[in-house]
């Protein structure tokens, strides 16, 4: 049973396979590789040598960021650079174990175990006391499970791989730059021309591989005298003059595994992180993130309250604070329209031809499409009420008596209770028969409301009486007269 210990709270809980894998999905871990050791200690006298170790794997059409085989393959490789050839992979689909509790979760995970089998009562044999215990093997095992973790995560991408250093030195000054080799080979060191009285040391841990070599101002490419190994390195740059200077050193390594000349990139597959990474965990993975130049570990930049993943869907700008701004210029500001869940970069996010501004003063749905609703049962539909002004939620929406359809009919404003602005309500010059349209129905120059006779012209009647008397007064005066 594969266990481990985990710490939290000062709470300590013993977890297997299934449980182990559940809490790294649920912790957000985006990248594992579960390696199983098991029964590979024990040597059967008849046992055939080349299938000494097996590595159980799964399908190659599995999901993960690196599938099960391609880790079969790469461990198998670094066994054989350790100068054994023991390893055999073999694609397992039916075991029960606990290997398989990764795969569900889709986990890319390997089983390795002893190639031969012996009956349940003989697993003590697989110990340390058992003279038979092979201690090389272990150590060999341990070292090609180090190096698959130090490949995977160094230089997983199977690409040529490489260190790029470039800069000024000030007079005197060294700098060491330190990378893991995951395979055996001779590291290429090469650069563009550079200041004079330059050198350069290449080491790991053990073996001076490039002794200090002195540049001369010229560009230069050469090959370490002995290969790497796998393990740290270390590459000490060195300027020698009494005055400041400039170099490039760039130091390329080739990601070949199995050392058979085909890059593993060109000769081992895998798919991409599925879902894609998102290391702050914003819902904007990190690939868009480098795009759009936000930072992948912080959620909100800005500083606006909104993360990244709400700014970016919604056409915002993630890199500043622009929430009580109006990117559509619909009236409602960015921070209102993601508060109401509409779309701060379109004026109309249903798509229905109501304008978000105009749904929300009245209160219609701006998420959904509701043009053909008639809300208030007035027989309008919430388009027309829109397109002639009125209200989708009240049947009367300027409360003068007189239905907005009814107003729409007549041509009257059916959210303004006195269309002329005459003084006098709609309803009320309809009863009169007055023109709630015409501010002065009897054309008298005074509006129906402060006339006292809205129907009868004054002036007319002033001009009437005026002529009679005028005539009367002519009539008795050309009597007198004769």
């Amino acid at each position: 049973m594969w266990y481990t210990y985990y710490y939290w709270k000062l709470k300590r809980c013993l977890y297997g396979a299934e449980e182990t894998s559940e809490q790294l999905i649920k912790d957000g871990v985006d990248v594992v590789a579960y390696l199983n050791f098991d029964e590979v200690l024990y040597v059967d006298s008849e046992q055939e040598e080349e299938k000494r170790i097996t590595i159980l794997h799964e399908s190659p059409s599995s999901v993960g960021y690196h599938e099960s085989l391609y880790l079969a393959e790469l461990f198998e490789a670094f066994m054989k650079k350790s100068g054994i050839d023991i390893v055999t992979p073999i694609q397992d689909t039916v075991t029960d174990s606990c290997y398989t509790e990764f795969w569900l979760r889709g986990i890319p995970a390997i089983h390795i175990m002893s190639g031969h089998s012996y009956p349940t009562e003989d697993y003590e044999n697989d110990s340390v006391l058992n003279p038979n215990f092979n201690i090389d093997q272990a150590l060999l095992l341990g070292k090609a499970a180090s190096a698959l973790g130090v490949y995977l995560a160094l230089q997983g991408n199977g690409e040529q791989s490489g260190m790029h250093i470039e800069g000024e030195f000030s007079a005197l000054e060294t700098r060491q730059c330190d990378i893991v080799m995951s395979l055996n080979q001779k590291p290429v060191v090469w650069g563009p021309k550079c200041d004079t009285n330059f050198s350069i040391e290449i080491r790991n841990s053990t073996n001076l591989l490039l002794s200090r070599t002195i540049l001369n101002g010229t560009s230069f490419s050469f090959e370490c005298d002995h290969p790497a190994g796998i393990g740290p390195l270390s590459m000490s740059i060195s300027n020698l003059a009494n005055e400041s200077g400039c170099i490039q050193v760039n130091l390329n390594y080739t990601s070949d595994t199995d050392g058979n000349q085909i890059l593993d990139a060109d000769q081992y597959t895998w798919s991409d992180p599925d879902p894609p990474l998102d290391w702050d965990k914003d819902g904007l993975y990190d690939f868009i993130e480098h795009e759009i130049g936000t930072d992948i570990f912080v959620r909100d930049t800005d500083s606006d309250g909104i993360n990244y993943f709400r700014e970016y869907t919604n056409e915002l700008n993630p890199l500043r604070d622009d929430m009580l701004e109006d990117k559509d210029g619909d009236g409602l500001s960015n921070l209102r329209e993601l508060t109401l869940g509409t779309h701060p970069a379109r004026t109309d996010s249903d798509q229905d031809t109501l304008p978000d501004f105009w749904e929300v003063t009245f209160g219609t749905d701006p998420l959904v499409n509701d043009t053909a609703l008639d809300d208030d049962g007035d027989s309008l539909t919430n388009l027309e009420e829109y397109l002639y002004g009125a209200d989708p939620k009240r049947a009367d929406g300027d409360f003068d008596g007189l239905s907005d359809s009814y107003e729409i009919m007549i041509g009257t404003n059916p959210l303004n209770s006195d269309s002329d602005n005459d003084g006098l309500r709609d309803n009320f010059e309809i009863i009169e028969e007055l023109n709630p349209l015409f501010p002065d129905y009897d054309v008298d120059l005074a509006s129906d409301g402060p006339d006292h006779n809205p129907r009868i012209n004054t002036l007319i009647v002033i001009g009437l009486f005026a002529s009679v008397s005028i005539l009367l007064g002519s009539i008795i005066l050309w009597r007198r007269l004769n």
